[in-house]
């Protein structure tokens, strides 16, 4: 992506800064999160029409809830993280063409190898049986290749997560390690024994496919707190195969990548992370707020 599109995002969030100054600090955080999506996905957060990832969480009469305010700092703080690296052009075009939950977790996944050091490579669709997974990661001599699945059926059964691992496996290669991550609806919390039975159908997934090294499963939950805020749980469950055809270390998705705890404000704004340093849209955010007090006096009448 040209560098005047990253100028221009700093440039307009400055710009809201230096003309909202009474404005408060969890409005300011949820408005350049907007000004994030509105820079690279050329998406209106505040649109109450929105994609339907933000929870649907937009009321016309009282504004965003604390859950899609929080959905928008998580998409911008992914974008953020991504946005220095030869993936960034196509996590854009997929969250601008796809639908957004399912674009977002590919990114999420992606930033599992990104964060352990890995080159990760997305590239465009090519229609080609056994390219057209969603991404590669590489370090030094190995190369993983990953495919992501946002499960959307309402109702979980053994034999929808059979059919959903056995199609994304048809999408990857034979010749180099793969893993597929597949997102969880919250409806499927309801099954009894769930992790249990997601255990038991990958071990049976694992005997008839040496192809795939793991299948992880990522949960996110949203806890209803006493004091009115909202709490954002995520979790990961990685279930490895043992008899995969290409061995490789996966080391990674046991350490480093903690489950994720948030606290949600009112308005959407995560407020602590727990077991986690400062977030790359903390970090951006935090940048702005100390160069708007740098500016000179009139600031921003003149030319960029």
């Amino acid at each position: 992506m040209d560098e005047s599109v990253h100028r221009r995002l700093n440039y307009d969030a400055l710009k809201w800064l230096v003309e909202e100054p009474g404005m408060d600090i969890q409005m300011l955080e949820l408005s350049l999160a907007g000004l994030v999506l509105l820079n690279y996905l050329e998406i209106n957060a505040l649109d109450f029409d929105g994609p339907a990832f933000f929870e649907g969480g937009v009321d016309k009469g009282t504004g965003f809830s604390a859950r899609a305010s929080a959905r928008v700092q998580q998409v911008a703080n992914l974008l953020l993280e991504f946005r220095f690296t030869t993936s960034f052009d196509e996590l854009c075009n997929r969250m601008k063409t796809r639908e957004l939950r399912s674009s977002y977790f590919e990114g999420e996944a992606a930033g599992f190898f990104m964060r352990a050091g890995f080159e990760v490579l997305a590239k465009p669709e090519t229609g080609v049986k056994r390219e057209d997974f969603d991404f590669s990661a590489t370090k030094g001599d190995v190369t993983i290749n990953g495919e992501v699945t946002a499960l959307s059926s309402t109702i979980y059964s053994p034999k929808t997560l059979e059919s959903a691992l056995k199609k994304k496996r048809s999408q990857l290669p034979d010749d180099k390690p793969a893993v597929i991550f597949c997102a969880v609806p919250h409806s499927w919390y309801e099954f009894a024994d769930l992790r249990f039975s997601l255990f038991r159908q990958t071990f049976l997934f694992f005997r008839g496919s040496k192809r795939i090294n793991a299948v992880v499963y990522f949960f996110e939950e949203w806890i209803e707190l006493n004091d009115g805020n909202t709490a954002f749980y995520k979790s990961f469950l990685p279930i490895t195969n043992q008899t995969a055809r290409h061995p490789v270390d996966l080391s990674l998705f046991y350490s480093g990548n903690a489950p994720r705890f948030q606290r949600i404000d009112r308005l959407g704004n995560v407020r602590a992370h727990f077991e986690y340093e400062a977030t790359p849209f903390e970090l951006w955010f935090r940048d702005m707020m100390e160069m708007s007090k740098k500016l000179p006096p009139g600031w921003p009448n003149h030319k960029r």
